[in-house]
């Protein structure tokens, strides 16, 4: 039985592993699955060494406090790895520690993959590709930039579209989502999406729920709903709430669902961007690093900064125009935000153009099936090494 060791971090990649891996199982009737992930992972399966995603942060000062964490995972795998060798190891994302980890297994020999791998393509350098080239055996590219840079650097790269197409998929109606809600068709639902991590919370979450109560204060017909990343948040987020005395009901429900029913949303920057451009809602999005770590940013980038982090959303980003209304860092304030958001709600023009601009980009991302794509260029590379007989399922 082949064992795939995969590692991811984040919850995202949590998500997209437990779909890597319900596709490899679909490929092969036998299969074994260890390494570091989420609560998605270990439904399917994954016996774990750790799970990362509560650690989960960015910047370049916010990660010490959790040092102890990874460098005990660390020595984790790596002894899991020396002792155990399974026969590919794939890192989802979470450049800074998979890194580590696709190094490790390449020193072992252990065949690696990057799935959902370093933007060097978008915000590094060439020299920073190439580091990545050389510990990865395959990088499966979700954009087409991505793959076009990283092929050129020589890497054994294949195109397989993004995997958030097939994943964002709403499991009922707009209507049946509102009336759980209690919220009327002819209410304006605005939803709240304060990130999935404690320092968004944290950096994020006041100025997103003081909008939302400044465009309470222009819109008598609307409603607040805050979606709920993860059970440990909720405390913050509701002490916020109390504080502001914001009249929001939180939720923990399937964000695809609420983001359909939403007639626009005030958001963090993450891959919930995306997901709201590919289901046709309108967002406005904000992100700000701790001030330390934003000074740090700037004195290693140094001039290059500004130009590279033209824009932090997902979907500006692809698109490379400011399609949807962002903020970043020192721009961002209550008054813009809320601004923003009602110009969206109240002005036709606005919100269409908008629109038209996420239909392009869902075009452009040509995602179909590029899970089972994946996986199926997993499945080849086990087969290339001759690591165990294929015994193949419906690919």
């Amino acid at each position: 039985m082949p064992t795939v060791f995969i590692s991811a971090g984040e919850k995202s990649g949590d998500r997209h592993g437990a779909k890597l891996m319900s596709c490899l199982k679909k490929c092969q009737s036998s299969i074994a699955f260890t390494g570091v992930g989420g609560s998605a992972m270990r439904d399917q399966g994954q016996t774990q060494l750790a799970d990362l995603t509560p650690v989960s942060t960015i910047g370049f000062i916010e990660p010490i406090r959790h040092l102890f964490t990874f460098i005990t995972t660390m020595r984790r795998i790596k002894r899991d790895l020396r002792n155990n060798r399974p026969d590919v190891v794939i890192a989802i994302d979470y450049q800074g520690f998979n890194m580590l980890v696709l190094k490790a297994a390449k020193k072992l020999g252990i065949p690696t993959v990057y799935y959902i791998s370093p933007q060097e393509w978008q915000w590094g350098t060439v020299k920073g590709g190439e580091k990545v080239v050389e510990i990865t055996d395959l990088i499966l590219s979700i954009f087409p930039e991505e793959h076009e840079f990283y092929d050129r650097l020589g890497a054994q790269s294949v195109f397989i579209g993004h995997p958030i197409v097939d994943l964002t998929r709403p499991d009922q109606d707009r209507i049946q989502t509102r009336k759980a809600l209690n919220v009327q068709d002819t209410d304006t639902l605005i939803t709240v999406f304060p990130g999935s991590r404690p320092q968004e919370i944290k950096l994020l979450a006041p100025t997103l729920l003081d909008s939302a109560q400044d465009l309470l204060s222009k819109l008598p017909n609307a409603k607040v709903v805050i979606s709920v990343a993860e059970d440990h948040l909720k405390p913050a987020i509701q002490a916020l709430v109390t504080q502001t005395k914001l009249p929001a009901t939180l939720v923990q429900t399937n964000s695809h669902n609420l983001i359909a029913a939403s007639d626009c949303s005030l958001t963090t920057s993450g891959t919930i961007t995306l997901e709201h451009a590919l289901l046709g809602t309108p967002f406005v999005a904000i992100y700000r690093l701790s001030n330390l770590s934003y000074s740090i940013a700037k004195r290693l980038m140094g001039k290059s900064f500004e130009e590279k982090v033209r824009y932090i959303s997902l979907p500006n980003i692809l698109l490379k125009q400011a399609a949807a209304p962002e903020f970043f860092q020192h721009a961002i304030t209550t008054e813009a935000v809320s601004q923003a958001a009602l110009g969206l709600l109240t002005n036709d023009s606005t919100r269409q153009t908008l629109l038209n601009h996420f239909d392009t980009l869902r075009d452009q991302l040509n995602g179909k099936d590029s899970v089972m794509k994946a996986a199926l260029e997993i499945i080849g590379l086990l087969r290339d090494h001759n690591t165990h007989d294929s015994n193949t399922g419906n690919c």
